[in-house]
């Protein structure tokens, strides 16, 4: 909506600065004053003008937004179109003035546009086509648009929306009601095609985006596009296509289970947000995301479980620019180089607090495949459980590289270097060490301070554990956090890899089994749990009156049991007359000097 007010300025003087030269003549007086300015914006921002030449003898007319000249126009012009777009909340006022060699001549009335952000409603349930107030919706999201204005926030309500698809030709806010599970839009997808590049943002929010013949979301003009809250899956085409110099930012998304690769990017800068791009498939390169001379940031995001035809199972870049940061890229599969990533050409990549597991390459480079690309920098990342047919986890060729505080272990091969590739390694446990390195001809490998071969004692979701050799062992690298977010240093040095360990005082014990009551027939098995701890003993208390007095597994048998579970000897249950028996487990973390005891709160019996 607009607010549109006319105001006529009265001049006692003509204005003393000529807006633009005009032919030598014969002093002539000031041309009389334009009158009856109109200024009527349309629903795509652009204001059209309109008055009254009331001279027979002026050069041109000025043309003022707010008090600044904004155009020169020839005699006898009475309409002007101000391609302004209007931002949301702002007055522009307007005025005409004529000129001749003699000056300008007072101005005309003033026109003012106040622009005001509209909420436009959709909502399948209605009948067709409705007026986009919350009382009376449209039917269609395309409806909405095409009566909304620059800016306007389209409001969709619960429901599957289905059509031939959505274009979306102008800056808007297109939104949810209730999120992607309950808003579908089922067998099209959305189309971004606005030809002109302003500084609007263009919003899609909280939609499930699937099923389309072909593809799910395609930015194909230049702006900024803002993606966020959304699935995009089911596509028998691309999940999203990004082209066209667009500044792409795609944010707590789902992209799953497309036909033609998750993501593509080209001639365009993208940032991806804490997204998953899972099983999506490719019948060439980059299942998950594939890049062409685009620029891919991505953060807090996961790439899984894809798969590529060609190169790159779950990323391939060409002649890109890419940078990883707090990722996961696991379990995808290539049937050609690259099972998580494939990089040839384009600016230095640069993979930080990442995690590389679980891939697959037929040929060569189960995590990372990279040729002729600028200095691949990895820092505090894990690469790991990685497998290639032909050898190499990463795979180097004509490219230079840099590996700190990092860890690669358990993949099928090391990495190999070829065709005049240099690599850097400094403090990180590398698989086999240096001899884990092929280096071939024309290659160089600097092997730095710092670096292992030890087990580093990882996680299932490859975190490290206490005892980890990989702990405490480096010196900092500029990375401050891990990839959960903790800090770095935890304690007295920097671990290898993307996780930082906490440790963690133990705090807690807590009795499994036997549950409290039961009755015993044979030698029973006392189990327990504690949280937190690193290298925890453990010792079991058992007594026949809860007065005591105590006997311990520690002060009696001189054990540290250090499972979680301790059978008693039939040696000691027989010395045990029938009736009651009580039982706790107390520990320490034998890692703190001095130990600190932790007693388990529940002290439970049994019945012999």
């Amino acid at each position: 909506m607009y607010l549109i007010r006319s105001t006529v300025l009265v001049f006692l003087a003509v204005f003393s600065v000529i807006c633009s030269q005009a032919p030598a003549k014969e002093a002539l007086a000031a041309p009389a004053a334009p009158s009856d300015l109109q200024a009527q914006p349309d629903v795509n921002g652009i204001v059209h003008l309109s008055w009254t030449d009331n001279s027979t003898d002026e050069d041109g007319f000025c043309v003022y937004r707010n008090g600044t000249r904004i155009k020169d126009l020839p005699a006898n012009t009475t309409t002007h179109d101000d391609n302004k777009f209007l931002s949301a909340g702002t007055e522009y006022c307007y005025f005409i003035t004529a000129y001749n060699s003699s000056g300008e001549s007072p101005a005309s009335n003033e026109a003012c546009i106040l622009r005001e952000v509209m909420e436009i409603y959709v909502d399948d349930d209605v009948a067709c086509p409705g007026s986009g107030t919350s009382a009376e919706p449209y039917c269609q999201i395309q409806t909405a648009i095409d009566n909304a204005w620059y800016q306007d926030e389209i409001v969709v309500r619960d429901g599957t929306y289905t059509s031939g698809g959505t274009v979306i030709d102008k800056p808007l806010v297109i939104r949810s009601e209730n999120g992607p599970a309950n808003c579908v839009v089922d067998g099209a997808g959305f189309s971004f095609n606005r030809w002109d590049l302003t500084y609007y943002d263009e919003r899609l929010d909280g939609f499930t985006i699937t099923n389309s013949a072909g593809t799910g979301i395609f930015c194909g003009r230049d702006g900024a596009i803002s993606i966020s809250n959304c699935i995009i899956t089911g596509h028998s085409g691309l999940g999203i296509r990004v082209l066209s110099e667009v500044a792409f930012n795609l944010e707590n998304c789902v992209v799953a289970g497309n036909q033609d690769s998750g993501i593509e990017l080209e001639l365009c800068g993208a940032w991806i947000d804490n997204c998953s791009i899972t099983g999506n498939s490719s019948p060439s390169g980059g299942g998950g995301i594939a890049t062409w001379l685009a620029s891919l940031n991505i953060r807090n995001s996961t790439v899984a479980d894809n798969s590529a035809t060609g190169m790159g199972g779950g990323i391939f870049s060409y002649h890109s620019g890419i940078s990883l940061n707090d990722c996961t890229i696991s379990g995808n599969f290539s049937h050609d180089n690259g099972g998580g990533l494939y990089i040839e050409g384009g600016l230095p990549p640069d993979l930080t607090n990442v995690v590389i597991s679980g891939n697959t390459a037929l040929r060569q480079a189960g995590a990372l495949s990279i040729l002729e690309a600028g200095e691949l920098i990895i820092t505090h990342s894990t690469i790991a459980a990685n497998s290639s047919g032909a050898g190499g986890t990463l795979a180097l060729e004509q490219t230079p590289a840099t590996i700190t505080n990092s860890i690669f272990w358990d993949n099928s091969s090391g990495i190999n270097l070829v065709n005049n590739s240099a690599l850097a390694v400094y403090c990180s446990d590398i698989e086999n060490g240096a001899a884990g390195i092929s280096v071939g001809p024309g290659c160089s490998l600097d092997w730095g301070g710092g670096n292992i071969a030890e087990e580093p004692l990882l996680s299932e979701d490859h975190h490290l554990a206490c005892l980890s050799p990989c702990v405490d062992a480096c010196s900092e690298a500029g990375v401050y956090i891990d990839m959960d977010g903790d800090n770095r240093p935890q304690e007295e040095g920097f671990d290898m890899g993307a996780d930082e360990y906490i440790p963690l005082a133990l705090t807690e014990i807590d009795l499994q089994s036997p549950a409290n009551g039961a009755i015993a027939t044979s030698p029973p098995t006392f189990c327990w749990s504690a949280t937190g701890g690193c290298n925890n003993g453990f010792s079991v208390d058992v007594a026949l009156s809860p007065l005591g007095p105590i006997y311990s597994t520690y002060e009696h048998l001189h054990q540290i049991i250090r499972e979680s579970c301790w059978t008693m000897p039939p040696t000691i249950w027989n010395m045990i007359p029938p009736g009651r028996l009580y039982w706790r487990v107390r520990g320490a973390d034998l890692e703190d000097s001095p130990p600190v005891i932790v007693t388990s709160e529940e002290v439970r019996s049994l019945t012999k």
